[in-house]
C-alpha cells in the first residue's frame, strides 16, 4: 500500500505562508525565521516559493532528492525549488501548457543559484540519450560562460549578475529538450571602466590573468599582474571562495561544450585583452597655435599592443583618440579633442567593446543551442534577472533596474488575480473582487509616452542647444511636480522645499518596494551611449575576425547620419517585449531574500527580510490568496487524509470522493460558511479550521496507533505459540522415527548373518562334491593313455630300431629351416637398412652370408628402378660427393640429407634476375647466394653465383649486376678446410685472363652441392681438364697485386712533400681527385679537424672504404650518418685511435677483474678538455648507484636514444684482458619495459680530475694527469708507473655496428688484439661476452627490439 504524505507532515512552523495564523509582518519574519534556522530555506505562499539564501551548501539537492518529488503532487511533500519545477515541466508536458518561471530578488539573494537548480532539475528528469543528453548538456554549460562575463563581485554578492538573462527552453511533444534561446537586458557595461570601492570588474578579465598558461598570455600581450591594469580594482581582486584559474579551465571547457571553435575562443580572449590594454592608455594635453588644448596618447607601447591584438593601424587608432569628424547633410568638420574628451572616448570605446562582445557571446550560443526542427515547440521560459536595488548612490542604471522590477511587480500581480479567479470560475466558487494596491500609476510615471521620465530624458537628449543633467531634472520638476509617486526638492510642490533629506540635484520616486533617492549626475551621457563615428570607423577597419560584426555602423559605405536609438528607449522596449512573453505562459514565481549583509551562513537580519519582504510584496501575494479561500485540495486527496475522523469513511469509503467529503466534514461539525465545494477541490475559509483537522487526525492516528500495536502484539504471540506447537510435533515425529530405524537396523543384520552361514555350508558341500567328479575324470583318462601307449609300443617295436633315428633327424632340420626362413621376413626393403637377422646355427655360416648379399642386390634393384632420370642424376652428384668429401670434410655429414636443388633462387622465374638471366647464354645448373670475402678487409658481401657448363658468375645481389665471369678452363683448382665451415677458395690458373683479379675467397650454406657440381662439369668434359679438390686446414689464397698508396691534401705542394719524404707514389691536391682514382680501396682520414662528415661522406658515396682518426671528436649525430652512409654504399666505416700501453690500466683491469674491491657501486670520473663539447651527465642519479661526471661517449648515446629516461638500475662489473690492456668497466643499464643498453668505458684514459671506483672491499684512485698516469691508488698504497712509449696500432681496426657471426673471424680479431701493442678506445669484439655475463647478472632477455 502507498503511503500518502503531505506537505502538512512534520511541518517546522508553518510551510505555506496562507495558512499562517495570525497573519501580520511580524508572524510571517518570524516564521521565515523559525524554518530557516532549522535549515527549511523554502516557503510557500500558494504556488509562490520563497527561496532564503543559507550561503552554504545543503544535502538537499542530490539525486535522490530529485527522484524524490519527480511526478509528485505540488502539495505533497515539504516546500522545495524542484516541486515548482515538477509542476512547471509537467504541466508542459502532459497539459501542453508553455511555462515561465520568474526568479526575483535583490543583488546576493540567490537568483542566479536557483535559475541553475531549475534547469538542472528539468534536465535530470526529461528524456535520455545521446542528442537528448548532448543539448541539456549544451544549455547547463552555457551559464558558465554567461557568468563570466556578466557577472562580477559586488558589495552584496560575489557572484552578481550584472545582466538581465531571460530563456526559452524548448521540448519536443515527449518533453525532451530540443534547444533554447537567450535575450540579455541591459549589461552593466559602466563597470568596465569604473568599479564602486570594494568590488570587481567582470570575473573574466581576473580569470584570464590566473588561469591562462603562460604560453597564452605571451600571445595575447598580458602579464599575470593584477595592478598593471587600469580598469582592474586592487582592494577586492582576490575573493575568498572563488578560484579564478579553475573558473577559466571552467569557462574554457564549457565554450568548447556549447560549441565554441578554438579561433573563436581565442578571438574572444584578444578582446578581452584589448579592452585590458585599453585602459592603460593615458593622454597628455598638447597646445596648439589657436590656443586650444590637443589631447596626445602619453605612452604608445600599450596602444601599439593593442593594435597589434585587433589588426589596426597604430596612426588611424591614435588619429581617433585626438580628432572628431562631425557630419551634417554634406559638410564634415574635424575638431579636436582635449585631454578629458579623449578619456571619455576610450572608455566609450571600451564599454561598447566589452557590451558588444557580450551580445555576440550570446547570439553566438544561441546559434549553438537553438533547436534544429522546424515543428511547433513546447517553451518553458527561465527569468534570472536584477532584483530591487535601492543604493547610497542611485544612478541611471538602478532607475532602470527598478523600472524593470515594477514591471515584473505589476504583471505578478495581474497573474495571480487571474489564477486565482480562473480557478474560482473552473470550481463554480462565487468570486469577490479583491483590494491591492496597483503599481501602475507608478510604471505609467516612468514609461509614459508623452509625459514619462523616460520620454523626457530622450527627448532632452534630442533637443538641440546646451544639455545637462540639471536641465533634464528642470523638466522633471516642471511636468512631474504634482504626481503623488514623484519628489524634488526644486519641484513646484511646497512639501518638499524644506526636506533636507533630498537633495538639490536629485529626485524621489516612491516604487512598490519604498522611496528611492536618485542622483541625476550621468543621466543623460548613459541614456545617449555615443561612441564617436571615428572610432566606430576605427574598429571597422581592424582585421580582426571579430571587429566589422561588432562594429556594422563603422563601414564607410553604409553611412547613417540618423542618431541611434538612446539606451532608455532601447530598454524600455525589450521590457515591453518580455511582458508580452511573459503574459502568453503559465506563470511561476520563485522569490529569493537573502538573510544578511554579511554573506555568511546561521545569521538572520530580521530588519533586512522585512524591508525585502515588503519591497518583494509577499505579504500582498498572501492577502490575495487567502482573500477567498485559504486552502484547497482535491476531493481524492482530502478523504484519504481525513477518512479516519468518521466511522463511515474509515478505513474505505465506497462511494464517490465528494460525497465522502461531505458525510467527512458534518461528521465533524464543521460549520458551512468555513468551505465550500469546488468541482473538483474542497475549499477552506479559515487555516484555523484547518489545523482543527489536523489535530483530530493526529490524535485519532495515536488511537489507531495502540489499536495497530495490539493487534500486532496479539498476532505475533499466537505465531509464537502455532510455531512452538509445530515444532514439538516435528521434533517427536523425527524421534519416532529414529526409534524405528535403529530397531529395524538390528533386525537386519541378524538376518545377514544367518543367511551368510547358511549360504557358506552349502557352497563348500557343492565344492566338495565337483572336486570328487573331477579327480574320478582324470584317474580314467590316464589310464587309458597309459593303456594305449602300450599297445603302440608292442606294435611298432619290431620297426623302430632300424628308421626311427634317419626320421627324427629329417624332421628336426626341416623345423630349424622352416624357424629361420620364418625370420627372415622382418628385414625391410630399405637400401638403407643394414640390419639382418643373427645367424642361429653354424651349419647355416655360408648360406647366411649368401643369402645376406643376394637380398641386398635384389632389393637395391627395386629400389632403383623406382627411379626417373632426374633423381638418378640427382644420385650420382651424391655419390660424387660422398667420394670427394666422406670422412674429409666435418660438413659432410649434415648435408647428406638434404637433396641438391641447383637453383635455390629461381633464376628463370624472378623479375627481378630477368637481366641477368639473360646475360648467362647456358643453362644455369646451380644458382645460389654466397658472400664473397673482401680482399681489404675480410668481411662478407652478399653476392648471386652462377654456374653453368662453360664458366661461373658473380653479380650483384641489389642490381643483378654481372660482377665477374670467370671460365671454367681457367679455374685450376678449389680449396676447402677440414672444418664445418662454408668457406671455399677459387683458385685460378697463373696467367689466364682472369687471374688478373686474383683467386676468389667465398662462403655458402650449400658448398657441398657448389664444389660437386664443379668437379663433375671437369670430369664430364673432354676438352678440360678435371678440376682438383684440395681438403685442407691451411692453404694460399693470391689476391690482387698490393695496395696502392696514396696521399691527398687541401694543398698540392704539401702533398707531394709528404709523398716524396714517406715514399709515397701519388699524391693529390684535393680530396675530390682521390675520390676518383678507382685503385684505391681504403682511404684513412687522419687528425681530428671540421671537415670529418664532409669528408667522409665524399670517400663514402664514392664507394671506398673509410678509416677515420678519433671519430669522437664529431658530433654523434654524424658518427650516425656516416655509419648509415656506409652501410647505404656497402662499404665499410672504422675507426682507429691513438693508444698507449698503460700500466695502471692493467692493474686496474686485474684488479677489477679478479674482483679485488668487491662488488663496483659508485663510478666516478672526468673526461679531458679536448672532449669538453660532448654534454656531461652532471650529478645525475641512477637507479643503484651514483654516477658523477661520468663523461662517456656510448653513456651519451644510450641517453640520447632513450631521450634521457631514468634507468631502473645500473651495475658496473670490472673487465680485463690477458695481455693487460686498458682498465674497461662495463655498464649495464636496465629500463623499463625489459629493455638494456649495454656500455664500455676505458677507465684511465684522458682524464684530467681524479678518477675513483668504489666497492663493497675496497677503492682504487686513479690520481690527476694530463694524458698518461703514471700512479695507482689502491685502498691507500700508492704505487708509481713508468710512462711507456706511444704507438698506433693502425693494423687493429675498429667496425662500428657491424655483427661478426663466423667464429674464425672473431679468432683473428682475438689474435690480433693479443698481438697488437695497444688496445682500443671501445672493445666491440667482447659486446657478445658482456652481453651474455649481463643477461646471466640481470635477468634480461635481450633480442633486437630491446638492445
Amino acid at each position: 500500500m502507498e503511503v500518502k504524505t503531505s506537505l502538512l507532515d512534520n511541518m517546522i512552523g508553518v510551510g505555506d505562508m496562507v495558512l499562517l495564523e495570525p497573519l501580520n509582518e511580524d508572524s510571517f519574519i518570524e516564521n521565515l525565521r523559525n524554518r530557516f534556522d532549522h535549515n527549511e530555506i523554502y516557503t510557500y505562499i500558494g504556488s509562490v516559493v520563497i527561496s532564503m539564501n543559507p550561503y552554504r551548501s545543503l544535502p538537499i539537492y542530490t539525486p535522490q532528492k530529485v527522484e524524490e518529488y519527480r511526478n509528485r503532487n505540488f502539495y505533497e511533500l515539504s516546500p522545495h525549488i524542484y516541486a515548482l519545477a515538477d509542476e512547471a515541466y509537467r504541466s508542459l508536458r502532459d497539459q501542453d501548457k508553455d511555462q515561465c518561471i520568474l526568479i526575483t530578488g535583490e543583488s546576493g539573494a540567490g537568483k542566479t543559484e536557483a535559475s541553475k537548480l531549475v534547469m538542472s532539475y528539468v534536465a535530470a528528469v526529461c528524456g535520455k540519450g545521446q542528442e537528448v543528453n548532448k543539448v541539456k548538456e549544451q544549455l547547463l554549460q552555457s551559464n558558465p560562460v554567461l557568468e563570466a562575463f556578466g557577472n562580477a563581485k559586488t558589495m552584496r554578492n560575489d557572484n552578481s549578475s550584472r545582466f538581465g538573462k531571460y530563456m526559452d527552453i524548448e521540448f519536443d511533444f515527449k518533453g525532451d529538450p530540443l534547444g533554447g534561446v537567450i535575450s540579455n537586458y541591459l549589461l552593466e557595461k559602466s563597470r568596465v571602466c569604473k568599479q564602486p570601492r570594494g568590488e570587481r570588474n567582470f570575473h573574466i578579465f581576473y580569470q584570464l590573468l590566473s588561469g591562462a598558461s603562460d604560453d597564452t598570455l605571451m600571445k595575447l600581450k598580458l602579464d599575470r599582474d593584477f595592478s598593471k591594469y587600469n580598469y582592474l580594482s586592487l582592494d577586492s581582486a582576490n575573493v575568498n571562495g572563488l578560484d579564478d584559474a579553475a573558473s577559466f579551465r571552467t569557462v574554457r571547457n564549457a565554450m568548447q561544450i556549447v560549441g565554441f571553435m578554438e579561433a573563436e575562443v581565442q578571438s574572444v580572449l584578444e578582446l578581452v585583452a584589448a579592452v585590458l590594454k585599453l585602459g592603460n592608455i593615458e593622454f597628455k594635453p598638447e597646445s596648439r597655435i589657436n590656443g586650444f588644448d590637443e589631447s596626445r596618447v602619453k605612452d604608445k607601447n600599450d596602444l601599439k599592443e593593442m593594435c597589434e591584438l585587433l589588426g589596426i593601424e597604430q596612426s588611424v587608432l591614435e588619429r581617433a583618440f585626438s580628432y572628431r569628424t562631425v557630419e551634417a547633410k554634406m559638410e564634415k568638420m574635424s575638431t579636436t579633442l582635449n585631454v578629458a574628451q579623449a578619456y571619455y572616448a576610450r572608455d566609450a570605446l571600451a564599454k561598447n567593446l566589452y557590451s558588444r562582445l557580450f551580445s555576440w557571446l550570446v547570439t553566438r550560443i544561441n546559434e549553438s543551442i537553438k533547436a534544429q526542427a522546424k515543428t511547433r515547440h513546447k517553451v518553458m521560459g527561465v527569468l534570472d534577472i536584477y532584483g530591487f536595488e535601492i543604493f547610497e548612490d542611485n544612478s541611471f542604471e538602478q532607475f532602470i533596474i527598478n523600472y524593470c522590477n515594477e514591471k515584473l511587480q505589476q504583471i505578478f500581480i495581474e497573474l495571480t488575480l487571474r489564477e486565482e479567479q480562473e480557478e474560482y470560475i473552473r470550481e463554480d466558487i462565487e468570486w469577490t473582487n479583491i483590494e491591492y494596491f496597483n503599481n501602475a500609476v507608478i510604471c505609467d510615471l516612468i514609461e509614459n509616452n508623452q509625459n514619462g521620465i523616460l520620454a523626457m530624458l530622450d527627448e532632452e537628449c534630442l533637443r538641440p542647444g546646451t544639455v545637462t543633467d540639471d536641465t533634464f531634472l528642470d523638466k522633471l520638476n516642471t511636468i512631474c511636480a504634482e504626481h503623488q509617486h514623484f519628489e524634488s526638492r526644486l519641484s513646484k510642490n511646497s512639501k518638499f522645499l524644506t526636506d533636507h533629506s533630498l537633495p538639490h540635484s536629485c529626485f524621489r520616486i516612491q516604487h512598490y518596494a519604498g522611496k528611492v533617492l536618485y542622483r541625476v549626475e550621468g543621466f543623460v551621457d548613459k541614456n545617449n551611449d555615443l561612441l564617436y563615428r571615428d572610432l566606430s570607423q576605427a574598429m571597422y577597419k581592424a582585421t580582426h575576425s571579430l571587429m566589422r560584426q561588432l562594429f556594422p555602423e563603422g563601414n564607410p559605405a553604409k553611412v547613417n547620419l540618423k542618431r541611434p536609438p538612446t539606451a532608455g528607449f532601447q530598454f524600455k522596449a525589450s521590457v515591453g517585449v518580455l511582458m508580452k512573453n511573459l503574459q502568453t505562459k503559465n506563470p511561476n514565481y520563485i522569490r529569493c531574500i537573502k538573510p544578511n549583509d554579511k554573506k555568511v551562513a546561521h545569521i538572520f537580519t530580521d530588519s533586512l527580510v522585512c524591508h525585502q519582504v515588503r519591497y518583494l510584496g509577499l505579504m500582498e501575494n498572501v492577502r490575495v490568496r487567502r482573500a477567498g479561500y485559504a486552502f484547497r485540495q482535491p476531493y481524492e486527496s482530502c478523504l484519504e487524509r481525513y477518512k479516519m475522523l468518521c466511522k463511515k469513511t474509515w478505513p474505505q469509503w465506497r462511494g464517490p470522493t465528494r460525497d465522502g467529503v461531505e458525510v467527512l466534514l458534518t461528521d465533524c461539525s464543521v460549520p458551512s460558511e468555513e468551505f465550500a465545494y469546488g468541482r473538483s477541490k474542497i475549499f477552506i475559509r479559515n487555516p484555523r479550521t484547518l489545523f482543527t483537522l489536523e489535530e483530530r487526525r493526529r490524535a485519532c492516528l495515536e488511537d489507531l496507533a495502540t489499536l495497530i500495536q495490539k493487534i500486532y502484539r496479539g498476532w505475533k504471540s499466537r505465531t509464537h505459540f502455532l510455531l512452538l506447537k509445530k515444532s514439538q510435533v516435528v521434533v517427536a515425529a523425527w524421534y519416532r522415527r529414529y526409534a524405528q530405524q535403529n530397531k529395524y537396523q538390528k533386525i537386519k543384520s541378524a538376518t545377514l548373518v544367518m543367511q551368510s552361514f547358511i549360504r557358506g555350508w552349502k557352497a563348500r558341500n557343492i565344492l566338495r562334491q565337483l572336486k570328487y567328479e573331477k579327480r574320478c575324470k582324470e584317474a580314467v583318462t590316464t589310464i587309458a593313455a597309459y593303456w594305449h601307449g602300450t599297445q603302440v609300443r608292442r606294435e611298432y617295436r619290431k620297426f623302430f630300431r632300424a628308421n626311427a633315428g634317419k626320421k627324427i633327424y629329417d624332421f628336426t632340420i626341416q623345423r630349424i629351416m622352416q624357424k629361420y626362413f620364418l625370420g627372415l621376413k622382418t628385414t625391410t626393403m630399405s637400401p638403407m637398412d643394414n640390419t639382418w637377422p643373427t645367424q642361429p646355427y653354424g651349419f647355416l655360416e655360408g648360406a647366411h652370408t649368401e643369402l645376406r648379399r643376394i637380398f641386398h642386390l635384389w632389393r637395391c634393384k627395386k629400389y632403383r628402378g623406382q627411379f626417373t632420370e632426374e633423381k638418378k642424376s640427382v644420385y650420382e652428384e651424391k655419390l660424387e660427393a660422398s667420394e670427394i668429401f666422406k670422412d674429409k670434410k666435418a660438413l659432410y655429414p649434415s648435408s647428406v640429407s638434404q637433396p641438391f636443388k641447383g637453383d635455390y633462387l629461381e633464376i628463370q622465374k624472378n623479375p627481378k634476375y630477368q637481366k641477368l638471366n639473360g646475360a648467362v647464354e647456358e643453362k644455369v645448373l646451380l644458382a645460389d647466394l654466397v658472400n664473397k670475402i673482401n680482399r681489404a678487409n675480410g668481411k662478407g658481401s652478399p653476392r648471386l653465383f652462377l654456374l653453368t657448363k662453360s664458366n661461373f658468375v658473380l653479380a650483384d645481389q641489389k642490381t643483378g649486376q654481372v660482377k665477374a665471369s670467370v671460365p671454367l678452363p681457367d679455374l685450376a683448382s678449389v680449396s676447402v678446410s677440414t672444418q664445418s665451415d662454408g668457406f671455399f677458395a677459387l683458385k685460378l690458373k697463373e696467367g689466364s685472363a682472369s687471374a688478373s683479379k686474383g683467386d676468389f675467397l667465398l662462403s655458402s650454406e650449400h658448398l657441398i652441392e657448389i664444389i660437386t657440381k664443379l668437379h663433375r662439369i671437369g670430369t664430364t668434359a673432354a676438352d678440360r681438364d678435371q678440376i682438383n679438390i684440395d681438403i685442407s686446414d691451411e692453404f694460399l689464397v693470391q689476391f690482387k697485386q698490393d695496395k696502392i698508396v696514396a696521399v691527398a691534401a687541401r694543398n698540392l705542394q704539401h702533398a707531394q712533400e709528404f709523398a716524396k719524404k714517406h715514399n709515397i707514389p701519388r699524391a693529390y691536391g684535393s680530396y675530390e681527385e682521390l675520390a676518383k682514382d678507382s685503385d684505391i680501396d681504403v682511404v684513412y682520414v687522419g687528425t681530428i679537424h671540421s671537415h670529418h662528415l664532409s669528408t667522409g661522406k665524399l670517400f663514402l658515396t664514392s664507394h671506398k672504404n673509410v678509416l677515420i682518426e678519433k671519430p669522437l671528436a664529431m658530433n654523434l649525430r654524424e658518427v650516425l650518418e656516416l655509419t648509415n652512409t656506409a652501410k647505404e654504399n656497402d662499404v665499410f666505416l672504422m675507426e682507429a685511435i691513438w693508444t698507449r700501453f698503460f700500466p695502471v690500466s692493467v692493474e686496474v683491469g686485474r684488479l677489477l677483474g679478479q674482483g679485488e674491491v668487491g662488488e663496483v657501486q659508485m663510478v666516478r670520473a672526468d673526461l679531458g678538455a679536448p672532449l669538453t663539447h660532448i654534454p656531461r651527465l652532471t650529478h645525475r642519479e641512477l637507479g643503484g648507484g651514483a654516477l658523477l661526471d661520468l663523461g662517456i661517449y656510448c653513456l651519451q648515446f644510450v641517453f640520447m636514444v632513450f631521450n634521457g629516461e631514468r634507468p631502473e638500475s645500473i651495475q658496473a662489473t670490472g673487465y680485463c684482458i690477458d695481455t693487460g690492456v686498458d682498465g674497461t668497466v662495463v655498464l649495464v643499464l636496465k629500463f623499463s619495459g625489459n629493455r638494456m643498453a649495454v656500455c664500455t668505458c676505458s677507465i684511465t684514459m684522458m682524464l684530467t680530475n681524479d678518477a675513483v671506483i668504489s666497492g663493497t672491499k675496497g677503492t682504487i684512485k686513479v690520481p690527476n694527469h694530463m694524458w698518461c698516469p703514471t700512479s695507482l691508488e689502491v685502498n691507500g698504497e700508492v704505487t708509481q708507473y713508468p710512462l711507456p712509449e706511444p704507438s698506433l696500432p693502425l693494423n687493429f681496426i675498429h667496425s662500428t655496428g657491424l655483427r661478426y657471426e663466423a667464429e674464425e673471424v672473431r679468432q683473428c680479431l682475438l689474435k690480433e688484439l693479443k698481438e697488437s701493442s695497444g688496445m682500443p678506445w671501445a672493445h666491440s669484439h667482447l659486446l657478445a661476452e658482456v652481453m651474455d655475463e649481463a643477461r646471466r647478472q640481470v635477468g634480461v632477455t635481450y633480442n633486437q627490439d630491446n638492445i
